[in-house]
């Protein structure tokens, strides 16, 4: 599976798997283009929170990451 993350200033590609109820993203390369605050905090927040595997939870309309890192929920 393939994982393209997008942040205010750069964009992440990678391997992505799901084990169990964790998303793991792998050989991420980032477009390496530089940031002004806040944006560059929002980046650093975001590859740090996909650097390890991250517990996922759906229920059909809301997918929610949640990690000691923080939680990022997505809508329809």
């Amino acid at each position: 599976m393939h994982a393209r993350l997008k942040t205010p200033c750069n964009v992440g590609d990678g391997l992505a798997s799901l084990d169990g109820s964790a998303l793991t993203v792998t050989r991420l390369a980032v477009s390496a283009k530089g940031c002004s605050e806040p944006a560059a905090a929002y980046e650093h927040w975001t590859w740090n929170l996909i650097g390890a595997p991250v517990p996922y939870t759906y229920d059909g309309a809301t997918l929610t990451w949640t990690s000691a890192r923080g939680t990022v929920v997505f809508r329809r």
